[in-house]
C-alpha cells in the first residue's frame, strides 16, 4: 500500500517527502520526490538492506534515477518477427554504438506490440536518430522522443490522490461531492444540485467544489508538478 510504502522509506529517509509512489506489474517501485537533487541524494545513500524482506542476501534492493525521457526514443509499426537482441545489433552496426537497450512493448498477454522503446546512453544520439532513423530487417524506420504519459491517480473509494481504491486505507467510501461517508449516487446534496454546498475532501479553504473536479486546487497543484517535471525533462 501507498502508504506503508511511506512509512518504510521514512524509517530510512527521515522528513524526505514523497509526492507520489506507485509499485509496476514488474514490481518495480516508482517513488516520485520533490526534487531532482533530493532523489540523486537518496540514490547515493541508498543500501542493499532497505525494503528487504530477507535479511540475508537474496533480496538485495537497489535504487537508480529514472532515464532522461530526451535520451529514449520511439520506433513504431515494427514488423513483429524483429527481436529485440536482432533490433539492437542492427542499430549499433548501423551507427558505431555501443551500450544502448531496445525493448518492444507488450500488452497485458504479452503478445508483441508494433512499438519499440530504444533507450539511448549518450546526448548525441538522440538527435542523429531523430535525423537519420533506423535500418532494422529490410525497411527503414523513423525515431521521435519517447513521452511517457505521466497519469495523475485518484482513488474512486477516498477520492484523494497518488492511491487507486484497491489500495485505498479507508474502508468507507466517501463522497466526493460532500465529503461524508455515503456513496455519491445516495448524496442529497448532488441531487438537489446545491453547488454552494459542494466540500472538497482533499481542501483545507475554497472546498465549494467536487473532489474530481479540475479545478480542484490540489489537483492543480499536482498537475503543475508534472508540468514541471516535463520541462526539467525527468
Amino acid at each position: 500500500k501507498s502508504q506503508d510504502t511511506k512509512k518504510e522509506f521514512n524509517k530510512h529517509f527521515n522528513k524526505v517527502k514523497i509526492e507520489c509512489c506507485k509499485k509496476t506489474r514488474h514490481g518495480t517501485l516508482l517513488i516520485q520526490l520533490e526534487s531532482p537533487e533530493v532523489a540523486a541524494e537518496i540514490v547515493d545513500k541508498w543500501k542493499p538492506s532497505f525494503f528487504s524482506v530477507d535479511e540475508g542476501n537474496n533480496n538485495k534492493t537497489r535504487a537508480t534515477l529514472l532515464q532522461n525521457k530526451n535520451l529514449r526514443g520511439r520506433i513504431q509499426d515494427v514488423d513483429p518477427d524483429l527481436s529485440d537482441e536482432d533490433m539492437k545489433e542492427s542499430i549499433e552496426n548501423q551507427y558505431n554504438w555501443t551500450g544502448i537497450t531496445v525493448r518492444r512493448f507488450v500488452d497485458r498477454a504479452k503478445r508483441k506490440r508494433p512499438t519499440v522503446l530504444v533507450t539511448f546512453n549518450k546526448k548525441e544520439q538522440p538527435a542523429q536518430a531523430l535525423k537519420d532513423g533506423f535500418f532494422l530487417g529490410y525497411s527503414h524506420y523513423t525515431v521521435d522522443i519517447f513521452k511517457p504519459k505521466i497519469n495523475i491517480t485518484q482513488c474512486y473509494n477516498c477520492y484523494g490522490f497518488d492511491h487507486t481504491a484497491v489500495w485505498c486505507p479507508k474502508k468507507r467510501k466517501v463522497c466526493p461531492v460532500c465529503s461524508q461517508d455515503h456513496p455519491v449516487e445516495e448524496c442529497i446534496i448532488m441531487n438537489n444540485n446545491s453547488i454552494e454546498q459542494f466540500k472538497c475532501t482533499n481542501c483545507k479553504v475554497n472546498r465549494n467544489h467536487a473532489a474530481t473536479d479540475i479545478s480542484c486546487p490540489v489537483y492543480t497543484a499536482k498537475l503543475n508538478y508534472v508540468k514541471q517535471l516535463r520541462q526539467n525533462d525527468l
